[in-house]
C-alpha cells in the first residue's frame, strides 16, 4: 500500500471518527437542554415556576456546559407573585465521557431504561453567581448571595429515561456517589471551602461528610437562628461552639490573612450535623 493511500485511509478514519463524536456532543447537549425544559415543567405542576431569559450550551469537544442567564424563580405560577430569587447567571459543566468508553459499551440498556455510567464523567463544576433573594425573606444573611461554586465527580448509572426522582432512584441503587472536590460559598461576611463524599441512602436521604473550612459561620448559624430556619437555642450553642471544637487555620482572602476554623458537616439518617451538634432534620430530598 502506497503511503498516499494509506494517507488518505488514515483521514478517513480520523473525519468518520470526529462526525460520530460530534453528533454525540451535540446529542448530549441537546438532552440536557431538554431534560432541563422537563423539570421545569414538572416543577411548575409542584407550583414553583422557573424562568431564564437565555441559554446557551458551549464547550465543544472536550466540554459540555450549559449556561443560564438571568433567572427568576416564582414560589407560584402568575405575574403578580413576588419571585423567591433571582439569579444573574448559573451554570452547569462537566468533561465529556471518553469516547472509547462510549464505544465500549458504558452505555447499556437495563430494565427498559437508557443509562450510562458516570465514572468518566468528571470535573463537574456548578456555579451561581449574584443569587439575589426576596427582601425580608427566610435567608439568613445578606439578600444577596455572591457566588456558590461546586467541583465534583459524579460515579454511578445516570439513567437518561425518566424524570429527575426516577433517576435519582437508579442512580442510588447503583450506589451512586459524588467525590466533591471543592465547594465554595461567599455570601456577605461568610466564607465557606470544603471537600468530601455525598451519597443517597435507600430511604433518599443525603449521607455522607464535607470537611470545611470556615470564616464568619458562627453570624450564619445566629441568623439561621433568629429566622426560625434552625432552633434559636440550638444555633447559638453551636455559635459559640465553634471556637473551642473547632481547629484554626489561617487563610489568605482577597489579599488579606484571615482565621478561619476547620469544623466537618456530615450528614445522617437525613439529619444535619455541624461537628457534634445537631443542627436540623433535612428528611427525603424527593418524595
Amino acid at each position: 500500500m502506497s503511503q498516499k493511500k494509506l494517507i488518505r485511509i488514515s483521514l478517513i478514519i480520523f473525519a468518520v471518527l470526529f462526525s460520530a463524536y460530534a453528533f454525540f456532543w451535540y446529542w448530549s447537549a441537546l438532552k440536557v437542554v431538554t431534560i432541563l425544559d422537563q423539570e421545569i415543567v414538572r416543577l411548575k405542576e409542584h407550583g414553583l415556576d422557573i424562568r431564564y431569559e437565555s441559554q446557551r450550551t458551549m464547550g465543544f469537544p472536550s466540554r459540555l456546559k450549559l449556561k443560564l442567564k438571568n433567572i427568576v424563580v416564582y414560589p407560584e405560577i402568575g405575574e403578580a407573585v413576588s419571585p423567591l430569587f433571582r439569579a444573574k447567571e448559573m451554570s452547569l459543566a462537566a468533561s465529556m465521557i471518553n469516547p472509547i468508553s462510549f464505544v465500549a459499551g458504558q452505555i447499556s440498556q437495563e430494565n427498559n431504561n437508557l443509562h450510562f455510567d458516570l465514572a468518566d464523567l468528571d470535573k463537574i463544576v456548578f456555579t451561581a453567581k449574584d443569587v439575589r433573594f426576596q427582601q425580608g425573606s427566610m435567608t439568613p444573611l445578606a439578600d444577596t448571595l455572591n457566588n456558590l461554586e461546586i467541583q465534583l465527580n459524579a460515579h454511578g448509572p445516570l439513567a437518561l429515561n425518566g424524570d429527575t426522582i426516577e433517576r435519582l432512584k437508579v442512580w442510588q441503587q447503583g450506589q451512586g456517589y459524588l467525590d466533591i472536590s471543592m465547594a465554595a460559598i461567599r455570601w456577605a461576611e461568610l466564607f465557606m471551602d470544603g471537600h468530601g463524599k455525598l451519597a443517597l441512602d435507600p430511604s433518599m436521604q443525603l449521607t455522607g461528610k464535607l470537611d470545611t473550612n470556615t470564616t464568619g459561620l458562627p453570624n450564619f448559624l445566629t441568623g439561621l437562628g433568629k429566622k426560625g430556619i434552625i432552633d434559636r437555642n440550638v444555633a447559638g450553642l453551636a455559635a459559640g461552639s465553634i471556637q473551642f471544637f473547632s481547629v484554626p487555620v489561617e487563610n489568605k482572602l482577597n489579599g488579606k490573612v484571615r482565621e478561619f476554623f476547620s469544623v466537618p458537616m456530615s450528614f445522617v439518617d437525613g439529619e444535619y450535623y455541624l461537628g457534634p451538634l445537631r443542627l436540623a432534620k433535612l428528611g427525603p430530598i424527593v418524595d
